[in-house]
């Protein structure tokens, strides 16, 4: 397919590793028929990386248009060109606006709201708890 000079395939990366190719690019691109929420958009982003994503799962909820990435019809070649044209001359700038649209989504803030979750639970249900214990 003449793409031995555009692709290189890697081995098993760390996340260490992960994290140090991200920060060699401008910008990330997915385009997807399913997909859930995608770890890999979650990290190009915490990395300060804005994405070029189809509006496939929660994709959207992630995206700011204009802020943190772009949102694009998979179909149309020209939108999806722009789009790249735009998320690369806007990479810095965007910087903030995509690390910041992750912080929500902090793996503490995460574990703490399970956490809570779990002991809202159980507190409510304490009485029905020594019931099947």
């Amino acid at each position: 397919m003449g793409l031995q000079n555009h692709v290189t395939f890697t081995s098993l990366l760390t996340k260490y590793q992960v994290r140090d190719l991200i920060h060699q690019f401008d910008a990330a691109i997915l385009l997807s028929v399913h997909e859930g929420s995608p770890i890999s958009v979650k990290e190009i982003l915490t990395c300060g990386k804005p994405v070029i994503v189809n509006d496939v799962g929660v994709l959207a909820e992630y995206i700011i248009p204009d802020m943190n990435g772009y949102i694009v019809d998979p179909n149309n070649s020209r939108e999806v060109a722009a789009a790249i044209e735009k998320a690369c001359a806007n990479a810095h700038s965007m910087r903030e606006a995509c690390v910041a649209s992750m912080e929500p989504y902090d793996e503490g803030v995460i574990n703490a709201m399970i956490v809570k979750q779990i002991f809202t639970f159980h507190t409510h249900n304490d009485s029905n708890w020594n019931k099947w214990g």
